[in-house]
């Protein structure tokens, strides 16, 4: 098990330390260790990287969610300056481009949502309790599967995703390379590519650019950038269009997402047969809670599921088509599995539904990275 340690000093001179990894099962007891020196110069931070040796671990699965910790130690002079434990889980993934996602080599159909940071009476001040509240209701109703729409998520969410056994798509907000806008996206990459749960790196939501050739340059860029600090997991974007254009970013990222255009589905697979794609949102249906008929002068939409935005479409009624004419079947890619589940109405009275999902690569060199962030002094960068 390899463990990169990054460690900064605010001492005046060189420091000499001594880092030390421990490994604990969910017991808590330990499994493995390591130990390494190094010499840390003034605000100038270093990496240093050791191996545990790890046989047979318990796997992390969406069934069950099996974590263990790694406790990161700082020492001088034989004494302990700084500590850090960090919660990992062991598990592969892949997406094979004609027969879906796999999770430690098992298919699975995903079936999420797209969550967006935010809930009815507290805004985006969520209260812990209120997101594992949200989590647990979502798991109760089949729900394996979590977009992050359209932000780095709270660091709390993930945590519970790691310990309730859902499945994420983590996603970048801005599309910009430019050096504070990429510097926003290596962050989210590096605070959260120690859970288990993030499946796939997302680094846009329907940007007007996806089909040029300015597009793609500065997709290539941001990919590059995710792919050097993980390598691990794939990179999608969830594009609503473009996708036959001679210029595209699908050309560039490793798990193509769809917003909406399902009827497109085999038509992309036919096209590029060895590329991966997922169901990044595809309902965009309507209601109100409780309401049993729909009255447009009152604002009142049917609990029914029977209504939809002219881009959407409605889980209810397979095979009617949606106002704006496009089919509301759910295709797949190829033998791929998708996701296929309305966002929960959890979000105030009203509430669009939409979803996301992996279907369709192969990652076949999937590694757990670890990183720690502490300092000499004892301070926690």
């Amino acid at each position: 098990m390899p463990v990169a340690v990054t460690i900064g000093s605010i001492a005046r001179a060189a420091v000499g330390v001594t880092i030390e990894t421990i490994l604990l099962d969910p017991d808590g007891k330990p499994v493995a260790t390591a130990r390494a020196a190094a010499t840390v110069a003034p605000l100038d931070p270093v990496v240093t990287t050791l191996t545990m040796p790890v046989t047979a671990p318990t796997l992390w699965s969406i069934e069950t969610p099996t974590l263990y910790t790694v406790l990161t130690r700082v020492m001088r002079d034989g004494s302990v300056i700084d500590e850090r434990r960090t919660r990992v889980g062991f598990r592969t993934i892949r997406f094979d481009a004609d027969r879906g996602f796999f999770l430690n080599a098992q298919p699975v159909k995903l079936k999420g949502v797209c969550l967006h940071q935010d809930h009815a009476g507290v805004g985006t001040a969520i209260p812990d309790a209120l997101v594992r509240w949200r989590l647990e209701r979502l798991k109760a109703m089949g729900c394996n599967a979590i977009r992050c729409s359209h932000n780095a998520p709270a660091a709390e969410l993930l945590d519970l995703c790691d310990e309730m056994g859902f499945v994420v798509m983590d996603e970048n907000r801005q599309f910009n390379p430019a050096p504070d806008y990429m510097a926003q996206l290596e962050w989210m990459v590096r605070r959260d590519r120690n859970h288990p749960s993030v499946i796939l790196w997302s680094v846009f939501n329907e940007e007007p650019m996806q089909g040029t050739e300015a597009g793609v340059e500065m997709l290539r860029r941001m990919v590059h950038a995710t792919h050097a600090l993980d390598d691990s997991r794939p990179v999608t974007a969830a594009m609503n269009g473009a996708f036959f254009d001679p210029v595209n970013v699908s050309s560039e990222i490793d798990v193509t997402g769809f917003n909406y255009y399902q009827g497109d589905y085999d038509r992309f697979h036919q096209l590029n047969p060895t590329k991966p794609i997922t169901s990044s949102e595809d309902t965009s249906a309507y209601e109100t809670r409780g309401a049993f008929a729909s009255d447009p002068a009152r604002h009142v939409q049917s609990s029914y599921d029977v209504e939809a935005a002219s881009w959407g479409i409605r889980i209810a009624a397979p095979g009617r088509r949606s106002p704006s004419g496009r089919s509301s079947r759910v295709a797949s890619c190829g033998r791929g599995s998708i996701i296929t589940a309305s966002r929960p109405r959890m979000n105030g009275r009203r509430s669009r539904a939409s979803s996301a999902s992996s279907t369709c690569a192969v990652f076949p060199r999937p590694r757990l990275t670890y990183t720690a962030r502490t300092g000499s002094m004892p301070r926690l960068w």
